[in-house]
């Protein structure tokens, strides 16, 4: 927070339209280069590949595990958890009236759990290493909380906090809550902190 209150921007008040008109102007060469929305350090998007690189061959991220449903079904077996996201559909298999989603990634056992896309939506979030800007929020306050990169933020409450951890029940359900990433809180706009989803 202290660091925040001190920290200036490149650009300042210049939104990132206005940027980019300064720099067609000078003629700069990255004035209409493409967003950036995937890891700027994967070539060609291939984190496996990264991974596969770096980690020994017998990693657990990498090795075989079972692919089960919510109801504890096995319907066969994965190429490396490190493969799946949260929220993923695509390369599971089908079948079923509905199609399946990645709704949770059991790192432990290797386990890759799919369920229906309604299994995906969390009414709470657990956050870690919560960081404030403001004073902290107590239980019963209300903020918005944004658990994905271009997710919309959803109203919340908290309903516990604690030493650099914060409990929030859900107003509106959130899709694809994932453990790992970050979550961040808001009120009226204003970035209040956040933390590592739990």
């Amino acid at each position: 927070r202290s660091v925040v209150s001190r920290m200036l921007t490149p650009v300042g008040e210049l939104a990132k339209t206005e940027t980019r008109a300064v720099a067609r102007r000078l003629g700069l060469v990255t004035a209409d280069k493409p967003e950036s929305v995937e890891i700027c350090f994967v070539p060609d998007d291939d984190y496996v590949g990264v991974l596969e690189r770096f980690l020994p061959a017998d990693a657990p991220a990498l090795a075989p595990g079972p692919l089960v449903t919510t109801s504890g079904e096995v319907l066969g077996e994965h190429r490396g958890f490190a493969r799946y996201t949260i929220g993923q559909r695509r390369g599971l298999p089908g079948g079923s009236r509905r199609p399946p989603y990645v709704v949770d990634i059991s790192p432990e056992d290797r386990r890759v759990v799919v369920g229906t896309e309604d299994e995906l939506y969390a009414t709470r979030v657990e956050l870690e290493e919560v960081n404030w800007l403001v004073e902290p929020l107590a239980p019963g306050d209300a903020c918005e909380v944004q658990v994905r990169y271009r997710a919309r933020a959803v109203p919340a409450q908290v309903a516990a906090a604690g030493a650099g951890t914060l409990a929030l029940e859900l107003l509106t359900p959130a899709r694809a809550v994932t453990p790992g990433q970050s979550g961040a809180l808001y009120r009226s706009g204003q970035l209040l902190g956040g933390g590592i989803i739990g």
